[in-house]
């Protein structure tokens, strides 16, 4: 890793700095913070006020709860519809091992000087640090590489090994310790489906169903963090946002335009004999990303776990309007995604065979799976300004809602995760300010 960037010094600071007291941990840390940044990363302090629900478990929602716990003594639940936590930041596991088949690693935005003078990335930094520093993300090991086809067959374009990080062994893992160890409730498999407001005693019931369990409505919230934006989409006319009375930010969630994203997880008969362990594919009609799974931190080194991403125009091709509608379980999706897969199987097969080094045994996928994200990147912001998060005009109880949606259109591919976190802990700093004014930040 080059050691002249901000970001690589930042995580070099991060490993140095892991063996060091939690003391004068925090103490680096918040002196190196401007005193925004410090509000979302800084020391622990104290508010009595009442409960927080926060609605998705994705990078945004664990950002924003955790902090909130941790400068506070609020009482935070976090909600999640999923059996793990992450969003598109979630991993798939099997007996071989794992596969982050959303958000693939955690990296700076390009690392210029200038970019020490920005807020938004001394927060980012600031976050990433903390992260290494306690043990919950660990550096990938490159080197990483753009496969290139050209005229004469392809050309593999070797990189520097930069400062990429992987949760290790995976966000679940680590996000649901560190949430558990703030205090933080955690409640799996608990799908919100709707919501009840008590305008009198200013608090918001959240009614959910959770598998197994039932239907439950749990009361007394007096803050509601929407960090799903699923929340707000109609299905047979009626989302779970819509009882909770917050059409400003339910039109601003709604307005906001994404593009779909394809991925494929595999299994091979051996470790392909290639020199990077994840590349970025060029003109390539199927896939633009492939990765060694295996190679990640904390993941079992047999390197026969590998993950593809496909293009953004060949996921909008596949992924439209009639195939949308198709759910699991159904031969008709079976059927779409069988096609998606093999498609993509023969695509990554294809690069690794072209760019490998010759072996005895061909290599070949013993085993696949397709993912689709029918809305991954958003190609469009929720708010008007650099707001990175929206909040109701609406009096009562508080509502925010958080995500990578929020903040200026962003270059998603490359800066979810980060927009996803700075917009989580952006909320959970106003959330935790003193002035209790209603404001709009649509």
């Amino acid at each position: 890793m080059p050691t002249g960037t901000p970001f690589a010094r930042c995580v070099a600071r991060a490993v140095r700095s892991a063996t060091t007291t939690s003391k004068a941990s925090s103490s680096s840390s918040s002196s190196r913070a401007s005193s925004s940044s410090r509000a979302w990363v800084g020391e622990t302090a104290t508010n009595p006020r009442g409960r927080v629900a926060v609605v998705g478990g994705g990078a945004s929602g664990t950002a924003c709860a955790r902090e909130i716990a941790r400068r506070t003594s609020r009482e935070v639940c976090v909600f999640d519809a999923g059996r793990a936590l992450g969003g598109r930041a979630s991993a798939r596991e099997a007996s071989v091992g794992r596969w982050d088949h959303g958000a693939a690693f955690a990296a700076a935005a390009p690392s210029d000087e200038d970019d020490e003078d920005d807020e938004d990335e001394r927060a980012w930094r600031a976050w990433i640090e903390e992260k290494a520093r306690r043990g919950e993300m660990h550096r990938w090991y490159g080197p990483f590489a753009t496969v290139r086809w050209g005229r004469d067959g392809v050309a593999v374009v070797a990189e520097e090994s930069d400062a990429r990080l992987a949760w290790s062994p995976s966000f679940d893992a680590v996000e649901r310790r560190a949430l558990e160890n703030a205090g933080v409730d955690v409640r799996s498999s608990a799908r919100v489906v709707g919501f009840a407001r008590d305008d009198e005693n200013g608090t918001v019931s959240v009614r959910h169903e959770t598998y197994g369990e039932g239907e439950r409505t749990e009361s007394g919230f007096e803050c509601v963090v929407l960090a799903d934006k699923n929340l707000a989409t109609r299905r047979d006319g009626v989302a779970a946002i819509d009882s909770l009375d917050v059409e400003d930010i339910a039109t601003a969630m709604r307005g906001v335009s994404s593009t779909p994203s394809l991925a494929l997880m595999v299994t091979l008969n051996r470790a392909p004999a290639v020199d990077f362990v994840g590349a970025e594919i060029v003109d390539d009609d199927a896939l633009g990303w492939m990765a060694n799974e295996s190679s990640k931190p904390g993941r079992a080194a047999n390197g026969v776990c590998w993950v593809a991403h496909a293009t953004e125009a060949y996921a909008k091709s596949k992924v439209t309007e009639h195939s949308l509608k198709t759910r699991p379980g159904t031969p008709e999706h079976a059927a779409w995604m069988n096609d998606v897969e093999r498609d993509m199987r023969d695509a990554l097969l294809r690069a690794l065979r072209a760019v490998e080094s010759p072996s005895d045994e061909p290599l070949e996928i013993v085993s696949a799976r397709a993912h689709r994200w029918g809305a991954a990147f958003p190609t469009s912001s929720a708010t008007t300004d650099d707001a990175k998060f929206l909040r109701t005009a609406r009096s009562g109880a508080a509502v925010y809602a958080v995500g990578d949606y929020c903040g200026g259109a962003p270059n998603a591919r490359r800066r979810g995760l980060r927009a996803a976190v700075l917009s989580g802990l952006a909320a959970a700093a106003d959330a935790c300010a003193d002035d209790e004014r209603p404001r709009s930040k649509l």
